[in-house]
């Protein structure tokens, strides 16, 4: 059995490759183009206001889920004294890390709307650098 791919033009699966990128781009609220390069060609694209929309719900929903995973392992930790192994303790640790960046996810693209210099745009910042 070929894959779909084997079935397609060069410029099909070169708009293939574009769409799986489009798709895979996740950047924390500053998603204005994408690029990529094919070849020896750069090709820009810009999203539309719908696009961008699509995108920004897809962020907070898989964000939300994160965090409900996030907060189910930190309570699980810290009320159950048999996770407290230092297997764990190592996971109870990067769920911080994963509930911080996944906060400043939900912020998506609010903190760049009020502007960089904003405190919500440096809050942010401050979650995904953290």
């Amino acid at each position: 059995m070929g894959s779909r791919l084997d079935h397609m033009s060069r410029d099909q699966k070169t708009g293939s490759l574009r769409e799986v990128l489009l798709l895979s781009c996740r950047c924390y609220g500053h998603l204005w183009f994408v690029s990529w390069s094919c070849s020896s060609s750069v090709f820009t694209m810009s999203l539309t206001e719908s696009q961008a929309s699509a995108v920004e719900t897809a962020e907070k929903v898989s964000s939300v889920l994160s965090v409900v995973g996030a907060a189910f392992i930190i309570s699980t930790f810290l009320l159950d004294t048999n996770f407290r192994k230092p297997i764990n303790r190592l996971v109870f640790y990067a769920a911080w890390g994963n509930l911080f960046a996944n906060v400043a996810t939900l912020i998506s693209r609010s903190g760049i709307r009020l502007g960089v210099t904003s405190s919500l745009c440096q809050f942010q910042g401050f979650l995904i650098q953290w």
